[in-house]
């Protein structure tokens, strides 16, 4: 085997596993520093070919089949990240979807990575998912992903798509999810607005909007709080679905 071969073989891999680390992302993995995240992609790059059986039939390629290779390996991993992004994005719109309600909606934080605006309660949420990915051992389920994957599709077997049922199904069984996170806190926060509407046509002299709105930050945050401990198991449920699933829904062409 050829020492060029087997560094272009390395590159196309590192092509692969850099979108992990070094894409501006939802996963708790793009909080590190850049040098950090391409040590990261480098050691695990080696890791994957000591682990993983390098071909045999291994050929030089020419500068263009390299530089067309490496698109194509960056692809693909931008595509098995995609749906560990979903999963923080649905978070985050379920956030957003708590804050209307509680009055929240005009206020909100900056994310430093993103430079984006982002929701108070969506915020809270993906730090309460950030910390529930690594204790569930997630990250062990991503990486385990990504080594399938390189075992099932090797490098440079060209780009993977998923079906376009396994899209529909993934994008709708995510934002489902997403919405049981915080189904509580929106049916608790509707009844107390039901129950707001009758008392302000039946004592109109009383200003109901001062009082309505203290009460419903106290109750909305309660009610958050106490089903978040009876939830693992969904969150567990969409991390699961949102890396083995999405990557068993690939095909190759």
């Amino acid at each position: 085997m050829e020492l060029g071969a087997l560094v272009h073989y390395g590159m196309l891999n590192l092509a692969r596993i850099s979108p992990l680390f070094l894409m501006p992302s939802l996963l708790p993995l793009a909080k590190l520093p850049s040098t950090v995240k391409v040590i990261f992609a480098v050691a695990l790059s080696m890791i994957m070919m000591m682990a993983i059986p390098v071909p045999n039939d291994l050929q030089q390629l020419s500068v263009m089949q390299l530089i067309v290779g490496m698109g194509q390996e960056v692809i693909i991993g931008m595509g098995l990240l995609f749906g560990v992004q979903v999963t923080f994005g649905a978070i985050l719109f379920a956030g957003k979807l708590v804050d209307l309600q509680l009055g929240f909606g005009v206020a909100s934080v900056l994310d430093p990575m993103t430079q984006s605006q982002e929701a108070l309660i969506g915020s809270l949420l993906n730090v309460l998912f950030t910390v529930a990915f690594f204790i569930l051992d997630m990250h062990h389920l991503l990486l385990s992903g990504f080594a399938a994957m390189f075992t099932s599709f090797p490098v440079g077997s060209g780009i993977l798509l998923p079906s376009q049922s396994h899209l529909v199904s993934f994008f709708s069984s995510q934002f489902i999810l997403g919405l049981l996170v915080v189904m509580p806190v929106v049916l608790g926060l509707f009844l107390l607005d039901v129950v707001i509407a009758f008392t302000s046509r039946t004592m109109p002299q009383v200003n109901v909007y001062f009082v309505s709105l203290p009460l419903k930050i106290f109750l909305g945050l309660l009610i958050l709080s106490i089903s978040l401990k009876h939830m693992s198991g969904l969150i567990e449920n969409m991390f699961l679905y949102s890396i083995r699933d999405w990557i068993e829904g690939f095909k190759g062409y």
